[in-house]
């Protein structure tokens, strides 16, 4: 989405992302695959001084990625996704999610049923691969 509002406004625009404090390290990777310029650390976590030495970097620099920032931020480890369609519910389809959410913690994947091809289309734009 973040180059889709660069191409349409122009090259001229300078898109940074706020984060915080919760912000895990793979997401961050994932805007700077984009049109981004950086980032602007959440006043809300850091204090309004390094949002706004952010904001004034960009501005003047035009890039923000602070490596103290980006060091503090979690690692979460992902685990594949596999996906279950379902169509129709019988005596075990219908147990299925039930199970599997008791388990899910323990197993070496993310096991994600789905009932509709909505669903399946938002499941695929979690693990494209």
């Amino acid at each position: 989405m973040i180059s889709s509002v660069v191409n349409y406004s122009g090259s001229a625009s300078k898109i940074a992302v706020i984060i915080d404090k919760d912000t895990p390290l793979h997401r961050l990777e994932q805007i700077r695959n984009t049109e981004a310029v950086g980032i602007v650390p959440s006043s809300e976590y850091w204090g309004s001084e390094i949002g706004n030495a952010a904001v004034v970097s960009i501005l003047t620099n035009g890039t923000h990625w602070p490596e103290d920032i980006i060091s503090q931020l979690p690692v979460v480890v992902r685990k594949p996704i596999h996906i279950y369609i379902q169509a129709g519910y019988n005596d075990v389809t219908v147990k299925t999610p039930e199970v599997v959410g008791e388990y899910n913690h323990i197993l070496p994947v993310d096991v994600r049923t789905c009932y509709s091809l909505d669903e399946f289309v938002e499941l695929l734009k979690l693990n494209p691969h």
